[in-house]
């Protein structure tokens, strides 16, 4: 399958204008919307802003694609009467409460007692809530197998929020900077989005103008960015041993492109009850568990690493900067002093010593430590097929006293009573961070925090099992 072009005029565009054929869906570029490689260049239009690390984007080129879409929803879904039972992850249509009209919906949350859904636009971006008696099914030919989405999730590569977290302000300028206008989009890598780079018709580069104007801070890869950084997607089971049956799904590490990440994500199958460890706290919405089920992998890992790097100087890595970034390799823990996986996510130059420090996430754990680059070491091919053994988790049903961070003291409150503790932990969602109820000796952690007056009840975005 190709896309034709003749002098920037997409060729279906012009033979379905001309009458001379019609548009029809062709299979989607990606689970998950549009092919980076074809982002490379392309005129875009921001169709949902969360914020400058989390926006969507819809190529000028997939237009008559998104009309042709619209016009058949609107047409077969109206005709479409009879209700459909609701699970999170089911890709249906739905009504839209602010303009009325059908799209494409994947159902995210679901709250029984009041009847209503959450969903995500999966088209656009953008979420709503709607009474899930007014859902219907799909018609034929729509589903996510046949016409992947149609709009890609990204974030704005080379900024960070100026101070803790992006300000209304910020967010409010980005939006006006990039919203219903066309803007040139270059792929810069892949975390759990596509990383780009947006320039307007004037060739002003939005990460510049909003480093500029004060609104973001000019972002180097640091222990913020780790959760964008420890992987991608794969159809993985939790993390499980290491065997054959894994290398088919795993692509090999490749330390001449640093955006190749091999380690393999652990995808949970949902609804899942079970125990698990917490390794890792950062706040309530990111954690790192481990399933007590998988301990003995975690262990035979553990063994297999302290063996295979026993000899201090093996498979040493140079490191050519700033080609080190987003490379798995072999460290020796300063925490443990026990050799484990990690992914660099920061190049730290120091003025006052020759030696070059490396900022990195233990994947397998969670945590972020700084080290020596001297202490790094090239991670071996068999070791790159073992999923992480850590997954990154958010407690459901409850959200921050005030704004939307977690204080200093609602974090410690989280830490104490979960680290390093088994919980019964339910998992609710598919990908990271997976949403999860947690409990202990019967009692609810999320219930636990509101009772202390350190979180508030949120409800519309709880998921039940």
């Amino acid at each position: 399958d190709v896309t034709l072009k003749l002098e920037g005029v997409d060729i279906i565009d012009s033979v379905v204008q001309s009458g001379c054929g019609r548009w029809e869906p062709t299979p989607g570029d990606t689970e998950s919307g549009i092919l980076s490689s074809s982002l490379e260049g392309s005129v875009v239009f921001v169709s949902h802003v969360n914020n400058p690390r989390s926006f969507y984007i819809q190529m000028s080129s997939k237009s008559t694609e998104l009309d042709s879409l619209s016009e058949r929803l609107q047409t077969e879904c109206e005709s479409e009467s009879e209700p459909v039972m609701l699970k999170c992850g089911d890709v249906v249509c739905a009504r839209s409460s602010e303009d009325g009209l059908i799209y494409r919906s994947e159902v995210i949350s679901v709250v029984n007692d009041e009847n209503r859904v959450e969903i995500i636009f999966i088209d656009y971006g953008n979420t709503d809530t709607v009474n899930s008696d007014s859902v219907r099914r799909l018609p034929g030919g729509l589903d996510l197998d046949t016409l992947s989405p149609l709009v890609s999730h990204c974030e704005l590569s080379g900024v960070r929020p100026a101070q803790e977290g992006w300000s209304d302000v910020a967010i409010e300028t980005f939006c006006d900077m990039v919203l219903e206008k066309p803007l040139r989009c270059s792929f810069q890598g892949e975390t759990d989005k596509q990383v780009v780079t947006l320039t307007t018709d004037d060739d002003i580069d939005i990460a510049t103008a909003m480093i500029e104007s004060g609104i973001a801070a000019a972002r180097s890869l640091s222990g913020d960015d780790v959760n964008d950084l420890v992987g991608t997607s794969g159809d993985n089971d939790f993390a499980s041993e290491t065997d054959a049956d894994n290398s088919d799904a795993v692509t090999q590490t490749n330390l001449e492109d640093p955006h190749i990440l091999a380690i393999p994500i652990p995808a949970p199958a949902v609804p899942q009850i079970q125990e698990a460890v917490v390794s890792y706290v950062q706040d309530p919405d990111c954690f790192y568990v481990h399933l007590v089920s998988k301990q003995p992998a975690l262990t035979q890992l553990d063994s297999e690493l302290q063996e295979a790097y026993s000899d201090p100087d093996d498979a040493m890595i140079q490191l050519e900067l700033p080609a080190a970034v987003l490379q798995v390799v072999c460290v020796k823990s300063v925490e443990t002093d026990r050799w484990c996986r990690a992914i660099v996510v920061n190049i730290i130059e120091t003025l006052d010593t020759d030696e070059t420090w490396v900022e990195l996430c233990l994947f397998d754990f969670g945590r972020v430590e700084t080290v020596p680059a001297s202490c790094l070491r090239l991670l071996q091919d068999r070791f790159t097929t073992v999923p992480r053994c850590a997954i990154q988790c958010c407690l459901v049903g409850i959200r921050p006293l005030e704004g939307a961070q977690w204080s200093a003291e609602e974090v410690s409150a989280f830490r104490n009573i979960v680290v390093d503790k088994t919980m019964v932990c339910v998992f609710n969602d598919e990908r990271e961070p997976v949403a999860v109820n947690l409990t202990t000796d019967l009692v609810d952690i999320a219930d636990k925090l509101t009772e202390f007056g350190l979180s508030y009840d949120d409800p519309v975005t709880e998921v039940t099992a």
